[in-house]
């Protein structure tokens, strides 16, 4: 079903746990690192714009993964053979294109800041997701959800003989990776506590972890996509000796 020595398949801990947990350290140490010029490429210093985070590497990082989500979508719909698995291909890609447009607000950001429109003329209300207490309960419903398929199925099902889970089962590399996700998040999370960041996202640090989870849907997502074809052959009775 993995086609063996595919290239980015070489060494999956590398490109499951080592890749993200990296990006995310990294991205965490430049925003607490008190050095003006680190922190304001994570989050830049536009005083007169409301979401001056939209501008920052951080959440470009996050419209790039979900714009790679999405061609893979496209990728997948174009080329999998089978009609449920284009099915399947045409929501993904769909869903990451909402996702993505939810992600950049539309493009207000971009629109407020090309027309240079004053900082309490700027819209309050930007997207859907974060309306009332959407954004906790989408953060629950994913964490809850990248649990049980990243973390606890690859092992739950390891031995299992469902071509359909065989397909789809994530490799158990990115149980690692969530793991360090999640403790960069919390450490994160306390200096964020001490205030050493700079405005911006304190009030969105969740931020950090929402990357590392959007990196590994799409890694998936490509590895299903891309190195993965549907096993349609028999599976025969293991022989018994005796």
């Amino acid at each position: 079903m993995i086609r063996p020595g595919s290239g980015m398949l070489k060494n999956p801990w590398i490109l499951y746990a080592a890749i993200p947990c990296a990006v995310n350290l990294s991205l965490v140490g430049m925003y607490f690192s008190g050095i003006p010029w680190l922190q304001h490429i994570v989050v830049p210093d536009l005083p007169n714009m409301i979401q001056a985070r939209e501008f920052g590497l951080l959440e470009n990082l996050q419209n790039i993964y979900l714009l790679v989500m999405f061609g893979i979508g496209l990728y997948a719909l174009k080329t999998k053979p089978y009609l449920l698995e284009k099915g399947a291909a045409l929501l993904f890609a769909l869903f990451a294109a909402f996702v993505f447009v939810e992600e950049i607000d539309y493009g207000l950001h971009w629109i407020e800041f090309i027309n240079q429109v004053p900082l309490e003329e700027q819209a309050e209300v930007r997207n859907w997701h974060n309306e009332g207490e959407r954004t906790s309960i989408m953060k629950d419903v994913m964490t809850a959800g990248t649990v049980l398929v990243f973390v606890i199925a690859p092992f739950a099902f390891r031995n299992t003989r469902n071509r359909l889970i065989r397909y789809l089962l994530p490799a158990s590399q990115y149980a690692a990776g969530f793991i360090g996700i999640v403790l960069i998040s919390r450490l994160a999370h306390y200096l964020n506590d001490l205030e050493l960041g700079v405005p911006g996202i304190r009030q969105n640090i969740g931020e950090f972890r929402e990357l590392g989870m959007y990196y590994i849907y799409m890694m998936h997502a490509y590895t299903v996509a891309v190195t993965r074809q549907y096993d349609t052959t028999p599976i025969t009775p293991e022989k018994t000796e005796g």
